[in-house]
């Protein structure tokens, strides 16, 4: 590893962090940290 982080890692921590940060604020939507590591997992799986 060359210490420099890929725009596939770049892409899941901001919109997991974005999507974390609107569930925080919007209780109608989920608990944040559900829709978080979902969103996550639906990107990981979207980008293979």
């Amino acid at each position: 590893m060359n210490g420099q982080i890929d725009l596939r890692t770049v892409v899941l921590l901001g919109g997991s962090a974005a999507v974390c940060y609107l569930a925080y604020k919007h209780p109608d939507f989920g608990v944040a940290l559900l829709v978080g590591i979902g969103f996550a997992a639906l990107l990981h799986t979207l980008m293979r």
